[in-house]
């Protein structure tokens, strides 16, 4: 294809350094016939669509670009998720996770029922304002205590999920951005205290108390406009762990989670991933057409070489 291109443009480049400059200034009229009229517009237009190529395959490049340098809204780098398929680490968690945070590799760790991007992962229901009846679709995520913390993201308002206030005890809620405006509140503090309560057939609806904003973060695919998203603390319910270590020490993180592991669940199988690599691997399918839009890229420069070289040419002819 490089060398059809090439030698589609030879001729157009010879073409333009065919015309004798100083003649044509000097008479004012063009040399070519109609004939010779069509094959020029016809050597116009392969450069525009030349030229168009190399503006489109820019704007392509600078948009992926864009897509894998984009802020998510929480920290993935030295994120080790291990998924968790056990009863008997469900039920020893609060065991593991204290003997892990004994070793100061460990920075944080915490859990949920849900994996990130992963848009099958979560529930999803109707909520309203209490005392309201305009109700709002939501995603709810089940998470344990620390994962606002773990993930580092970013607390707007109120407070996250804490012990000491039992928090299990109530129905407490933490809600994005997004959430915030779709109840009609603008400022984060406007909702921290208020009452909102889940819409259903039973006379039993849930009411529970906002104690937290944080800001939007992308918990499904970057391509995917940021839905409204409600925070429940149901430490119970554990089906991933996160754990942020050492980034100086990941092989022996790495190590010391699986001979705790091993140590406290033998009959567990221990599994993980980093949370970069998940991510990573998830838009994986952009990079081959990233690469076929490279290839397009110098294609198109190849093909404008001869343009380029015919021009000087002329501008030589011209000077002389």
């Amino acid at each position: 294809m490089i060398f059809t291109g090439i030698l589609s443009d030879i001729y157009p480049a010879f073409y333009l350094t065919s015309f004798n400059p100083l003649k044509i200034l000097k008479t004012g009229k063009s040399i070519s016939d109609k004939k010779g009229s069509f094959r020029m517009i016809l050597v116009t237009f392969q450069f525009f669509i030349s030229i168009s190529f190399i503006i489109l395959s820019m704007l392509i490049f600078f948009q992926l670009d864009f897509i894998a340098k984009k802020d998510i809204g929480y920290n993935k780098n030295n994120m080790i998720v291990v998924p968790v398929d056990s009863k008997t680490v469900q039920r020893n968690y609060d065991s593991f996770k204290n003997d892990l945070l004994s070793n100061p590799i460990i920075f944080k760790n915490t859990t949920s029922a849900a994996e990130l991007t992963t848009s099958h992962m979560y529930e999803a229901a109707s909520m309203k304002k209490l005392g309201t009846d305009d109700a709002h679709f939501m995603i709810f995520m089940n998470i344990n205590y620390d994962f606002i913390e773990t993930l580092n993201l970013n607390l707007l308002a109120g407070r996250s999920y804490q012990k000491e206030y039992t928090d299990t005890a109530h129905n407490r809620y933490i809600l994005n951005e997004t959430a915030l405006k779709n109840f009609g509140w603008q400022n984060p503090d406007e909702a921290i205290g208020e009452k909102i309560e889940l819409v259903s057939n039973t006379s039993n609806n849930k009411t529970g108390e906002i104690i937290g904003i944080i800001k939007d973060f992308h918990f499904k695919s970057i391509h995917q406009e940021i839905e409204p998203l409600v925070f429940k603390l149901i430490p119970e319910k554990l089906s991933y762990i996160y754990i942020r270590v050492n980034p100086n020490q990941t092989n022996e993180a790495i190590n010391h989670i699986s001979k705790l592991w091993t140590n406290k669940f033998p009959e567990a199988e221990f599994n993980y991933f980093f949370l970069s690599d998940f991510l990573k691997n998830q838009y994986s399918n952009e990079r081959p057409f990233k690469r076929q839009i490279n290839h397009l890229n110098f294609i198109s420069n190849i093909n404008c070489m001869p343009w380029i070289v015919g021009i000087i040419f002329i501008y030589y002819k011209t000077k002389n």
